[in-house]
């Protein structure tokens, strides 16, 4: 079960990048190369969360931090083409089972950069907040 926090762009390939929960794992993609941090997350607890998508030339790397602790990272080249401003933040947060009703949670501080940050200025955030 999937539930996007955050989307923007079509849903379509390259087209729009998604930040989402699914399986118990954060979860990051442009529709067709999705990544899968490897920590899962439960029900009543604060996370830190960075998603970072690094371009150089035709390779982007994509990273997934949880608490300021790097979980996973995926190099290819296939990078982010959306364009525009539709984008959307969830209300509903996490969703765990199929069975399971949908709770209510919250985002905190939710900052976009125009530039990748450095591992160190991640530690930092999470550090801070």
């Amino acid at each position: 079960m999937e539930d996007v926090l955050i989307h923007h762009g079509q849903s379509t390939s390259l087209r729009g990048m998604h930040l989402a929960t699914r399986t118990r794992n954060v979860y990051f993609g442009f529709h067709s190369n999705d990544m899968s941090g490897n920590a899962p997350i439960s029900e009543n607890n604060w996370y830190h969360i960075v998603y970072r998508a690094d371009r150089n030339g035709d390779n982007t790397t994509k990273t997934v931090f949880l608490n300021g602790v790097q979980t996973a990272t995926a190099s290819g080249t296939i990078y982010y083409q959306g364009t525009g401003s539709n984008g959307a933040i969830s209300k509903n947060v996490l969703q765990y089972s199929p069975n399971s009703s949908r709770i209510n949670g919250y985002l905190n501080h939710v900052l976009f950069y125009n530039r990748p940050l450095s591992n160190a200025e991640i530690s930092h955030l999470y550090n801070y907040f």
